[in-house]
């Protein structure tokens, strides 16, 4: 990563490369990087829908009668 800190991630990857440079791990890092980005995502997620008193699937059941109302105006 250039011109960015290192995480861990970079230091699991740095290691596989440094065991096995055979082979490519880069997968691995797009899958852990997604990983926590949705972690992260939920955990905020839930804290919006936590500070208006809902659930995640009270938020998914709302937002589906929204889109299933008909369009007014």
């Amino acid at each position: 990563m250039t011109g960015q800190a290192e995480d861990h991630l970079d230091r699991v990857l740095a290691q596989w490369a440094s065991a096995r440079p055979d082979l490519d791990a880069a997968p691995m890092g797009v899958v852990g990087r997604v990983s926590r980005a949705s972690h992260v995502l939920g955990r905020e997620m839930r804290a919006v829908f936590a500070r208006h008193g809902l659930q995640p699937w009270e938020f998914d059941i709302l937002a589906t009668l929204l889109r299933a109302a008909p369009p007014t105006g």
